[in-house]
């Protein structure tokens, strides 16, 4: 039930905004969003003065579920330096 609840569900996802003097992104973390249903994904908005670190498979992603209409949601990255 659950799965057809969210096949069937309207609406578009909320946005993720991260500012910060420096991020760190280890261990397998993420930052995500996604559309499952019908509507968009949410934009990935991130800000970094200094440096920003991406390691051990972690991931940034905007992404739609098989399935689902509408659109990832845009990424945008602003750094210092990026690794």
């Amino acid at each position: 039930k659950m799965c057809n609840f969210i096949s069937t569900t309207k609406g578009n996802a909320g946005g993720i905004n991260i500012n910060s003097d420096s991020l760190f992104i280890d261990n397998g973390s993420f930052i995500s969003t996604s559309t499952l249903g019908q509507g968009n994904a949410g934009n990935i908005d991130i800000s970094v003065e200094k440096n920003l670190i991406i390691t051990s498979a972690s991931v940034i992603e905007s992404s739609i579920a098989p399935g689902a209409i509408g659109n990832a949601g845009n990424i945008t990255i602003e750094a210092n330096s990026i690794s």
